[in-house]
């Protein structure tokens, strides 16, 4: 077989700076990236291309050689269109100079320029490829050689004959093509949540399967399940045509298959989540039916939870004995949806509710104004446009929304114009956009009300293509946090549009952090030349600061955000940060081929806003976990054809915790089975940007081995354990993989 040392892309631009980490932790050290420079001009603002290859350094100075491609087939644009080998041969007299000419140059070390691709798909490569032609073009000339060779080939001889002399450059290339995922916003929505699904359920699966040898792990489920994922996720969204030609059979059928990725593996994940929820809980020493809350993070956590109950039902807290306070949101057909606060769930652990006849009380006093309150936050609501006029942090006595920006913060904006402009391209001679900003036309707050968890309030607002957005505020009294639930209801449209959510903060040193897949990039001072920055994509969360305050901004449902103001196609090469804006962007239509021409329907966006004094990464990754990995809520229910209560349940039925960490600024990535089965991979991430050892023990299940893996779960050496705990070291920003081997041990649990 072949040796995997190099990656390659090929289409997409850009890529996150995180892939440098992914790459490396794999064992792979080089990559290709056969750019397509449509709506991307990263190579038309940086040197990038000519200053191939170079070393791609990482977040933690980890480093992996790359070359950038200005095309995917670079061969057949030298030998150009003509079937005859002769003519060929003739036409690289002409372009392989002018290929040449960017490398020739005094300060290029090496001698050797990748031509990265031949042909524009697989169905295009003649029987003998281009061979003839490079076999003549070398008996004719001397210089330069032109020699078939892998990605490999190339990396490995310029390592060995230039390692030390090329150039380093550190940081992200930004998310040019990924505009185009807000085209279908339902879907990419519903992705994202399934992202943040499948690994809590493959970490309950592998605890009901390691507490219950009969639980089988379904392995091949959850790979079913992450292979729709990513196929939703691959940049292949659709038809050329889908613009063009929007309602032919070819780009419909396109899509139907596309949406089919993400609305399957959401199925899947919820299913997979249940079914794995149900085994694990049969070992939770309950009697009759309950709601069990579970933290799957490294520290005791409070938070809001919402579930159904019958009328007449209500909750006992297991640990108190206590009748637990509930807010009804909604009721009829004698059921009600509420919200509660679990309060104190034990890291990587659980807490119980028994659900009882007529057991809590319930809080819903009507409120008056346009004000919310907290102890953390006043919150007061504009009545022209329904978003936040005022958001004012009572404990650092500082306010929040910038008084001067054009909106207020969550306003919805509805924007058209754009066609025939530089939004849809980046082309010389290009239009200017010409957009238009469409506030909403008029706002009613229709409920404001004092809960047991705090105040909530509810606007409704309209606006052009938008006969309803209904946006719900909600602040609790032991959480310093406004949650925000935005349900946009928006007719479809053709003509050019986007849609945002303002979020102005106010900053007189306005200085931004996004989050990636492994740590925290600034605009300009962490990307690299010519990398995007008209939209950015975070992972959830957006820190704001001025000076020594912070806000930090969480977006779980829409991946893209513009900084300072809304996109106006001006494809900029540096970002001016003249305040702390940030705006969510939620849809557009701005692309010329792929991607959808229109959008329609009912769509919910989410948003959580915290602040305080200096927030650092630590604390900023924690709000991460609590809205991405939140506590959550499963309703145990004892039923005709399953009782719950049974005999040797091991678990105590109020509350237990699974394993323990003594490191804060370590997260649970997931717990899941061995690729290889053999053993568990449990997956941590270094969140603080800190080195040092940390304590695992594990009272449940008995140690054999413990090995330190790289991230394809290969072994690299083993680690000193005892039966029940081992050391691990971390660094910073790090995803940690750990294989362990061991048993379950169900004995004497209840008694913990």
């Amino acid at each position: 077989g072949a040796n995997f040392d190099s990656a390659c892309l090929t289409d997409a631009p850009s890529h996150s700076w995180f892939l440098v980490s992914l790459l490396h932790d794999a064992g792979i050290k080089a990559f290709s990236n056969g750019s397509n420079q449509t709506r991307a001009p990263i190579l038309q603002h940086s040197d990038l291309n000519e200053n191939s290859p170079y070393y791609w350094e990482g977040m933690n100075g980890e480093r992996i050689l790359m070359w950038y491609a200005r095309s995917y087939q670079q061969l057949k644009r030298l030998v150009g269109d003509g079937a005859d080998p002769k003519a060929k041969v003739e036409f690289l007299q002409g372009s392989v100079p002018q290929f040449l000419a960017r490398y020739l140059r005094d300060d290029y070390a090496p001698d050797a320029a990748m031509i990265y691709g031949a042909y524009v798909d697989n169905s295009a490569v003649p029987v003998a490829a281009e061979a003839p032609v490079m076999e003549d073009w070398n008996r004719r000339y001397e210089f330069p050689k032109m020699i078939v060779a892998s990605d490999a080939d190339y990396f490995n001889y310029i390592e060995q004959k230039f390692g030390g002399k090329l150039p380093v450059y550190r940081g992200d290339c930004g998310a040019y093509w990924e505009d185009g995922a807000a085209s279908s916003a339902a879907a990419t929505t519903l992705n994202r949540q399934t992202q943040q699904i499948l690994p809590t359920a493959e970490t309950i699966s592998s605890f009901a399967s390691l507490f219950d040898a009969k639980n089988r792990y379904p392995a091949d489920d959850f790979r079913a399940a992450w292979n729709n994922v990513m196929f939703y996720d691959e940049h292949t969204w659709g038809a050329h045509n889908s613009i063009a030609q929007p309602d032919r059979e070819f780009v419909t059928r396109q899509w139907e298959i596309k949406e089919n990725y993400a609305t399957s593996a959401n199925l899947d994940a919820r299913n997979l989540l249940a079914r794995s929820l149900n085994r694990f809980c049969q070992n939770i020493a309950v009697s009759g039916s309950c709601v069990i809350a579970f933290n799957w993070q490294n520290t005791v956590r409070t938070e809001p939870l919402e579930i159904e109950l019958d009328h007449n039902q209500g909750l006992v807290d297991l640990v108190t004995g206590q009748p637990v306070e509930l807010d009804v949101i909604s009721q009829k057909d004698g059921w009600r949806r509420v919200r509660f606060l679990a309060e104190n769930i034990p890291a990587f652990g659980y807490k119980s509710y028994a659900i009882r006849q007529g057991a809590s009380p319930v809080k819903n006093e009507k409120a008056a104004g346009n004000t919310l309150e907290s102890a953390f936050y006043q919150l007061t609501i504009d009545p022209l446009t329904g978003g936040v006029l005022s958001l004012f942090d009572k404990q650092e006595k500082h306010e929040l929304v910038d008084a001067g920006a054009p909106h207020k913060l969550n306003q919805y904006l509805y924007v058209s114009g754009g066609e025939s402009s530089r939004m849809l391209n980046h082309e010389f001679g290009s239009a200017p956009a010409d957009l238009k900003i469409e506030p909403p036309v008029k706002a009613e707050i229709v409920e404001n009300v004092k809960t047991a968890l705090g105040q909530r309030l509810v606007v409704l607002t309209s606006a052009k293509n938008t006969p309803k957005v209904h946006s719900e505020y909600l602040l609790y009294d032991k959480i310093k946090r406004l949650d925000i639930v935005n349900t946009v209801e928006k007719i479809e449209t053709r003509a050019k549009e986007a849609v945002y959510f303002a979020f102005p903060f106010a900053a007189q040193k306005p200085a931004f952090e996004y989050q990636i897949q492994n740590g925290w990039v600034r605009p300009n001072d962490d990307q690299m030349p010519g990398a995007c920055r008209e939209w950015f994509t975070p992972q959830n969360v957006v820190h704001v600061s001025d000076g020594d305050f912070s806000v930090a901004w969480a977006t779980p449902d829409a991946p893209l955000a513009t900084f300072t103001d809304i996109n106006r196609g001006q494809w900029p090469s540096h970002l001016e940060i003249k305040n702390g804006h940030v705006y969510s962007y939620i849809m557009n239509n701005y692309w010329f081929t792929n991607y959808r021409a229109q959008q329609g329907g009912t769509f919910k966006f989410r948003y959580s806003i915290t602040s305080g004094e200096n927030l650092g990464h630590g604390q900023l990754a924690q709000f991460d976990a609590d809205i991405r990995t939140p506590v959550f809520a499963y309703p145990f229910h004892s039923t005709s054809s399953g009782a719950v209560a049974k005999l040797r349940q091991p678990w105590p039925a109020a509350m237990g915790s699974l394993f323990k960490i003594n490191a804060d600024n370590l997260q649970l990535v997931v717990c899941k089975e061995a690729e290889d089965k053999k053993g568990w991979i449990l997956r941590l991430h270094e969140v603080a940007g800190k080195t040092g050892e940390a304590d695992i023990s594990f009272p449940a299940f008995r140690l054999t081995a413990v090995q330190l893996c790289n991230g394809v779960e290969e072994n690299l050496r083993p680690l000193p354990s005892t039966a029940t705990s081992f050391k691990v070291p971390f660094k910073p920003n790090q995803f940690i993989t750990l294989r362990l081997k061991g048993s379950g041990e169900m004995e004497n649990l209840t008694s913990q």
